[in-house]
This record gives C-alpha cells, sequence and structure tokens, in this order.
C-alpha cells in the first residue's frame, strides 16, 4: 500500500463529497452524506456512554443506516461487531455474552426480522454486557431496564467530520462459521483493514471513477464487508441490495450499469437461469466468486460460454475475503479455482505440511501458510486458538488445503478439517465426490470419513434426485473404477437433506454433524 496508514472514518473523508457512495434500489447516499450522517451518529453514541476500545454490536439487514452506523463506531475508536441478520436467540445470546458488547444496534419498526422478540427471547444474564440498544427507527421500549435511543435523534447535533480513531484499533470483529467448532472472534485494527481495502481496490477497480460494482450478500459477514470496504476505499458507487432475488437483480445488474459482480457459484448460477439471453451481461467486466458449491465446478467454463468472464477469489474472515484473485486473462478452467496471486503486494504464501510446518515441495498439497501486514490482529480472548494459529516467523495457518503453481498462484483445494485420512494419505473428498455426484441419481454428494474395520474409510452420503433411487453398489464401482482403491466408497447412504450451519455467506454443510449421522446409520 502507498500513503499513510488510514483509519476507516479516514477513508471515508478522503472520498469526493458529492460522489454517490450507496445506491440502493430506494435511494441513494453520497460519500458527504455518509460522513454528515456517521459524525452526528458518533456524537450521539458517545454522548450515550460509547467510548474508544468498546464494542458494539451491528444486527441489520442491508439498508443505509448499516455503513452509518458502523462509521459512526469507528470515528468514535470503537470496535463493530458484525452479527448476521439471520441470527436468532440462541445464537444471539452466545455471541454477546462472548463479545462482551456494551451497545448493539438494531432496525426500528420498519424491520423485518422479529428482532425485538428475539432480544427478549435472550436470557438476560446472556446480555449482562449491554448498556444501550440504538434502532434505527423509533421503536417501543424492547428490554426494561436497558437504555434505548433511536438514531434519528441524532439527526440535531454537529455534522463536522469527527475521527478520534487511532489506526491500532479495533475495527472490526467477525465470528468464524464454526461448522466443526464453537466461532472464534476475528479482531481486525483500522490501518490493516484500510491497507488491505487499498491495495484490494487498486487491483480488482482500476478505474473506480466508472465502476458500479454490485452487493447482493449482507454486508454482516467477511465477504459482503469486504466488497463495501473495497469500494469505499476506491470511492466506487456500489450498488446495494436488501437480499438476492435472482430476478429482480438481473433486471438491476442491465438497468443500472453494473460493471462489477461478486458472489458465490450458486449464485452465479442463479443469475445464469435468471438472464436467459446470451450475452448474459454485456456491461460486467468480471464476477468475483467463492467456490462453496461442490456440484458447480464448471460454473467459470458455463458463465464464460454466456459471456461472462468470472475469477476465483480466496479468502476467510482473518484475512478477508479477497486475499488473492485468479488471474483475469486465465483460462476459464483455471480461473474457476479458488486461490490465483495475493492482492497485497508484500504478502507471501507457502504449503505446509500440516503436522510439522515443513514447507512443501511445488505442487505438492498442505495447508496454506500466509505471511501479510494486512491479517487479523488476534482472536478475542482465546489464547489457545492464538498459539495454534501462527507458526514461527508470524506465519498465519489458514487450515486450508492448497498447492502452489510454478507461477507462484495458489489453488486453494478443501478445508483441512475436511480432508480425509485414508490408507495414509491425505485425500480430498472433493474428488470423490465429483465422481458420486457424476453418477445416475445423485443431486448432491458428501464424503465422510467413518472408523471402520480397525481403519478409516470413505462413507458417501448423497442426496437423490426428485423422483430417482441412488443404485449403492453401481456408485462404489464407478469409484473403483475411477479413483485410487483407498478412495473409493466403502458405502452410499441417501440422506432427505444435509445438515448446514448459516452464514452471511451462504449455508455450509456441517460435515462433523454428518459424518455423525452416518456413523449412527452404519452402527460405527
Amino acid at each position: 500500500m502507498s500513503g499513510p496508514a488510514l483509519t476507516l472514518g479516514g477513508l471515508n473523508d478522503a472520498a469526493p463529497a458529492h460522489r454517490v457512495a450507496l445506491a440502493f434500489p430506494e435511494g441513494s447516499a453520497s460519500f458527504g452524506d455518509l460522513v454528515a450522517r456517521s459524525s452526528r451518529l458518533a456524537r450521539l453514541l458517545a454522548a450515550r456512554g460509547v467510548a474508544r476500545g468498546d464494542r458494539v454490536g451491528l444486527w441489520m439487514p442491508n439498508r443505509p443506516e448499516w455503513m452509518v452506523a458502523a462509521l459512526a463506531c469507528w470515528r468514535l475508536g470503537a470496535g463493530v461487531f458484525a452479527l448476521n441478520p439471520r441470527l436468532r436467540a440462541g445464537d444471539m445470546g452466545k455471541l454477546i455474552a462472548q463479545s462482551g458488547i456494551r451497545a448493539l444496534i438494531v432496525e426500528g419498526e420498519t424491520g423485518e426480522a422479529p428482532w425485538a422478540e428475539i432480544l427478549r427471547e435472550i436470557p438476560e444474564e446472556r446480555r449482562a454486557s449491554l448498556a444501550l440498544l440504538v434502532s434505527a427507527d423509533a421503536a417501543p421500549e424492547i428490554l426494561p431496564g436497558l437504555p434505548q435511543v433511536a438514531m434519528t435523534e441524532a439527526d440535531a447535533l454537529s455534522a463536522a467530520p469527527l475521527d478520534d480513531a487511532r489506526p491500532g484499533d479495533v475495527a472490526m470483529v467477525f465470528a468464524t462459521s464454526g461448522t466443526t467448532s464453537g466461532p472464534k472472534l476475528v479482531l481486525h485494527s483500522h490501518e490493516r483493514l484500510a491497507a488491505q481495502a487499498r491495495d484490494i481496490a487498486a487491483r480488482l477497480l482500476p478505474d473506480p471513477a466508472g465502476a458500479r460494482p454490485l452487493l447482493s450478500i449482507p454486508f454482516a459477514g467477511a465477504f459482503g464487508f469486504t466488497i463495501a470496504l473495497m469500494s469505499l476505499a476506491s470511492a466506487a458507487t456500489l450498488l446495494v441490495e436488501r437480499r438476492f432475488v435472482p430476478a429482480e437483480s438481473v433486471a438491476r445488474i442491465r438497468a443500472s450499469g453494473v460493471t462489477h459482480l461478486y458472489g458465490t457459484d450458486d449464485m452465479a448460477d442463479k443469475w445464469l437461469e435468471a438472464a436467459e439471453e446470451t450475452p448474459a451481461f454485456p456491461g460486467v467486466s468480471y464476477m468475483g466468486f467463492a467456490a462453496y458449491t461442490p456440484n458447480l465446478g464448471d460454473i467459470a467454463e458455463r458463465a464464460e460460454a454466456r459471456g461472462l468472464r468470472m475469477i476465483g477469489m480466496y479468502g476467510m474472515s482473518e484475512l478477508l475475503a479477497f486475499f488473492s484473485a485468479q488471474p483475469a486473462d486465465a483460462p476459464a478452467a483455471e480461473r474457476g479455482n479458488g486461490g490465483g496471486h495475493a492482492l497485497c503486494p508484500t504478502a507471501r504464501m507457502r504449503v505446509c505440511h500440516p503436522d510439522d510446518d515443513r514447507e512443501l515441495p511445488l505442487g505438492e498439497a498442505g495447508e496454506l501458510q500466509v505471511l501479510s501486514p494486512n491479517r487479523f490482529l488476534e482472536y478475542l480472548d482465546n489464547p489457545e486458538a492464538n498459539a495454534g494459529a501462527f507458526a514461527d516467523g508470524g506465519w498465519f495457518r489458514t487450515g486450508d488445503l492448497a498447492r502452489m503453481t510454478p507461477d507462484g498462484r495458489m489453488v486453494f483445494l478443501s478445508r483441512i478439517k475436511d480432508v480425509l485420512r485414508l490408507g495414509g494419505w491425505l485425500t480430498d473428498p472433493a474428488e470423490i465426490e465429483a465422481v458420486v455426484r457424476a453418477q445416475p441419481g445423485v443431486a448432491s454428494a458428501q464424503v465422510v470419513a467413518i472408523p471402520m474395520d480397525r481403519s478409516v474409510r470413505p462413507v458417501a452420503c448423497v442426496i437423490a434426485r426428485a423422483g430417482e433411487t441412488p443404485d449403492e453398489a453401481a456408485i462404489i464401482a464407478a469409484c473403483q473404477a475411477e479413483l485410487a482403491i483407498w478412495k473409493a466408497p466403502v458405502r452410499v447412504l441417501t440422506f432427505d437433506d444435509f445438515p448446514v450451519t448459516d452464514s452471511p455467506n451462504g449455508a455450509k454443510v456441517q460435515r462433523n454433524v454428518l459424518r455423525d449421522r452416518a456413523a449412527a446409520r452404519l452402527g460405527a
């Protein structure tokens, strides 16, 4: 990154005041509007006791007030805990207690989720840290005894720019998805987020004045937040949707001159289906995407045939969503892989043996480790996780299986915890799943490892296509014909659905829960 270290409020202040920052279907806000509204709200929060070093929960769907509230907290030096707007009482209570947030900012009476009811269901001891409830719009008293204020009460206060934050202050808190364990709370500082945002913007939005990226996923996740932060750093106009409705989204892409799309592989699939025409989106430069859906491995090539260039990216809560990206000029089959070159010019990547941090030869699969000046600070109040997160020299252990290519690109393969240890070999389950999904009657597949016959054996869990019945013997025979013997499933179990955990970026299969269900079915 060139230039001085910045705070996130400083990024807002540096943008042209007249330029539109956020464009929603129902209206827009300029960068100057964000400066004024967030500075007013910062003064209101300060008067109600929010101070530098506090953590503030932000729990609402995409709307201008989300960014106004976040900027207000950042200007005070308070950290924002981005909460999934689809959370319910059980998870909300755990996260409030774990994070120790001092204030919670929610929707008002115009909100769509039953947030007031959800808050009342949270046991008092789990929300003991809360000293203030803030609603985007006026709302009746929610929790007796808890001070409550509406954001609109800030309208009469001074709009002069305010920024009391320091570059090293915690700016953002993300909860990891917790598909195999409880969530960890990831802390990011102003200066590292600002630096990464500027690096990302320089590479992905080289012409910000003419760029009109679209955000169709929640601000609250690392993916959506990274898109918003990139737009803030580049002073590009970000078109935002409250929710993802493919047909409505396609109409807006075409009518509003969207230039860049970002989302998941299944979103791309739905966009292409709703678009019908070819080329699907002639005004779109590219779509940056994350691969979450195993049976959409050919999405980049299918999109290419429809005139949409897709670029596989890689990221995580600890590194933000766009840590790396595949080259735009690579063949579609290569661009369809997560990974690529690091977007921070000084960041480095290596692949190591997951047991001893020994760097592996080029092309060999192992754990991806990252050395970046823009990575997260630490996990909140979790010394065990912090101790295990870093190798000697400050290399961050991502927990992801990857390999390096001769030209310095990284290719993401899977999560290490998803990797199966079969026959003494680390085996990517996606390789087996691809063969299983190709068989008649199979709509979706997940492969888990089950202890059987004094060893660990692969078991395929499948969801059947409507009106069809997968043939277990035929599937096993097909796998034996195409895969190494230790990779071929010994059983194929049919399920109605797979257990998933919800995140702002989409649903993720809970492999540990699925493994337990498969083991119970087999009596293992």
